[in-house]
């Protein structure tokens, strides 16, 4: 997570500096975001106890969707 952590903020300081490799980066780690916030939400949702958890995965997963999108529009 530290490594997803630092590719997004990578990919983010690139897109704003308009660099050439920027995409690739932010498009690596939203993919390492949306497969955390996917692996994550299955543990949550696994008990019913752990349910109160699964909303901030959600919140990744939908962020994560939209960035991608919007990667792939560009």
């Amino acid at each position: 997570e530290y490594g997803t952590a630092a590719l997004l903020v990578a990919g983010g300081v690139g897109l704003l500096a308009d660099a050439a490799w920027a995409p690739v980066v932010a498009a690596v780690g939203t993919g390492a975001l949306l497969y955390t916030s996917m692996n994550s939400l299955g543990w949550a949702l696994s008990r019913g106890e752990r349910r109160a958890y699964a909303a901030p995965m959600l919140g990744g997963l939908a962020v994560g969707v939209l960035a991608m999108a919007c990667l792939l529009l560009r």
